[in-house]
């Protein structure tokens, strides 16, 4: 029997393909591009390298969740449109216990993990009988806490793998008593060869479908289903239909305070070369054609005396806010301080600017300046916050629209 096997869950894209239960060829790549862009492209690259007939596929094997919408609706909508095109059955596998699957451990608990926002993880609990993974706790979507409560009454060796690990390490070794292990990089990233192999063990159990029937588990509901159910809730379908009621709820959640909660598994850390196409566009969203380019973050990176930071999302690698300063002899300048739109007034610039001027004090910043729109009153009470202090005016310094802009300082010894 012959699988081609997909895996979009997460952020590794990757396909294989078993002949006979053997792996002939596996493709995996873990960057930040979009699904949509690297799936097909690298199907055909792993198809033709691998000297497979796309007619000689027997059955489609994909990871059929939890992880990110996006990913798995992409997934999904491949294997639907082979399968339909090939008359061949799909076989959804779970996405946990793939990533279960990745861990050979007899004498272990397997606790594969993915973020799942707001201290949440998606998680499952495994071990193996034999050669067979046997599932303890099915996947399921639980808060962090509750999960080592339960791995710690289990009294077992633990070994976590999955990109959950990054984003919760420390509270995990904070909080768990029994003794517990991570899996190295490599057996810690979805891949399709182990969608694979456990597809296969699925279709001789006759765990499969036609093309049209299968459908993702993402175990909560998506944005949309949650906005239904909200709308219902209020009695406010018809808003929804009109396309008004998505629109008055952003509305009133920024009139909100800010949410702190909702930038906790938010991963600060140094700007990277690789991360100057994405940033490049984060700031012409913001800034518009005054923005950076990609050009002007690669140099940044190289300049000595400067020192950006990134706000990224573990649960999909995204980037969601910067900023950064350079140092003039102990004077440090303050610039590029934006978000997304669609993730301020959460707490996620307060967050960028206490890691960056931590890092200056201990490094020799006395002073901190910054420049910012007159205009603009939350960043202005956000530095106010943070303990800077107006110091001046530089008149018509903005365009597009015409502004002036206050020139901000946090000395040392003010």
């Amino acid at each position: 029997m012959k699988i081609l096997s997909i895996d979009s869950s997460a952020l590794p894209v990757s396909c294989a393909v078993l002949d006979g239960g053997r792996m002939t060829a596996e493709f995996t790549i873990s960057l930040k591009l979009t699904h949509s862009e690297t799936l097909m492209p690298l199907v055909d690259e792993l198809l033709k390298k691998s000297g497979t007939e796309l007619g000689s596929i027997d059955a489609l094997a994909v990871s059929g969740g939890p992880g990110s919408f996006t990913g798995l609706r992409i997934g999904s909508a491949t294997v639907k449109g082979l399968g339909d095109a090939l008359n061949i059955p799909v076989i959804s596998v779970p996405t946990l216990e793939a990533l279960a699957y990745n861990v050979f451990s007899p004498d272990a608990l397997v606790v594969p993990m993915m973020d799942a926002r707001r201290k949440n993880v998606y998680t499952g609990i495994y071990e193996y009988e034999g050669e067979e993974l046997k599932e303890v706790l099915p996947q399921c979507i639980i808060p962090l806490k509750e999960l080592a409560e339960k791995l710690d009454s289990m009294n077992r060796k633990v070994i976590f793998a999955g990109d959950g690990i990054y984003a919760f390490k420390e509270e995990l070794d904070a909080l768990l008593k029994t003794e517990h292990l991570y899996a190295p990089p490599h057996l810690s990233m979805q891949r399709a060869g182990a969608v694979a192999a456990l597809g296969e063990k699925y279709f001789t159990r006759g765990k499969y479908t036609d093309a049209a029937s299968h459908r993702p588990d993402y175990l909560k509901p998506s944005q949309a289903e949650q906005e239904l159910k909200s709308a219902e809730k209020e009695g406010k379908l018809e808003e929804l239909a009109e396309g008004t009621y998505i629109s008055r709820k952003k509305a009133a959640m920024a009139a909100e305070p800010e949410k702190k909660d909702a930038v906790e598994s938010i991963i600060v850390r140094r700007m990277e070369k690789k991360d100057a196409p994405e940033l490049s566009e984060l700031e012409r969203a913001v800034f518009g054609k005054n923005g950076w380019t990609e050009k002007d973050f690669i140099e940044t990176t190289a300049v000595e005396y400067a020192y950006y930071l990134v706000a990224e999302d573990p649960a999909d690698n995204r980037l969601l806010g910067l900023c950064g300063y350079r140092d003039m002899c102990g004077e440090a300048d303050v610039t590029n301080v934006c978000v997304v739109p669609d993730m301020r007034r959460r707490g996620i610039a307060e967050k960028l600017l206490k890691n960056l001027m931590s890092y200056g004090e201990g490094h020799g910043v006395k002073d901190f300046t910054l420049e910012v729109r007159k205009t603009n009153i939350p960043a202005i009470e956000l530095y106010n916050k943070l303990g800077f202090k107006s110091e001046g005016v530089r008149p018509g310094f903005y365009e597009n629209p015409k502004d002036d802009a206050l020139i901000m300082w946090k000395r040392k010894n003010a």
